[in-house]
């Protein structure tokens, strides 16, 4: 049975701990981790202390069990990081090569081409996994109200999802 999961100080670029139901801590900062899924059933019962992904530079959804709960008790986590209970880290058939997300920084109107499907639904979350803007049927969605920041574009296309890209509003 494992409680105690330390990976620091690695290279490594996803992670899928949600088999281990036994977990009381996590600790695996300084990595160049992609994906994370720590949905386990037991996050509950991992101590505020107990959580740190911090210095994964590409790291943007961590899995868990409860957004709201990992939200307010594990804050080492980097700025571009989220909890969510669902990251939609699988791509179906595509993968995120597929898609080209333009200009990126963007100030005003977002493109989203794939040369092998259309374009379903473009959605916009910010850093806290929440749906701030959407749009149906398009490659592209004007994001010229949103604040300055990080933000996550998840495509769609007719079979299916692409996945999430990182875009920074100017």
């Amino acid at each position: 049975m494992l409680t105690n999961i330390r990976c620091q100080n690695n290279s490594i670029t996803d992670l899928d701990v949600s088999a281990n139901t036994s977990l009381t801590s996590f600790f695996c900062e300084n990595n160049n981790l992609g994906t994370l899924n720590v949905k386990n059933g037991n996050n509950a019962n991992m101590s505020n202390g107990g959580f740190n992904a911090l210095n994964n530079a590409n790291l943007t959804c961590i899995q868990v069990d409860d957004e709201p709960y990992s939200t307010a008790n594990w804050t080492n986590i980097d700025a571009t990081a989220s909890f969510n209970e669902s990251c939609g880290l699988s791509v179906n058939e595509y993968t995120l090569n597929d898609v080209s997300v333009f200009p990126n920084p963007v100030s005003d109107v977002l493109n989203v081409s794939s040369l092998s499907t259309a374009i379903k639904s473009i959605e916009i979350f910010n850093q806290l996994g929440q749906l701030v803007l959407g749009n149906l049927n398009q490659d592209s969605i004007n994001i010229s109200r949103l604040s300055q920041g990080i933000y996550f574009c998840e495509i769609k296309g007719e079979n299916g999802n692409f996945g999430r890209k990182r875009i920074i509003k100017n």
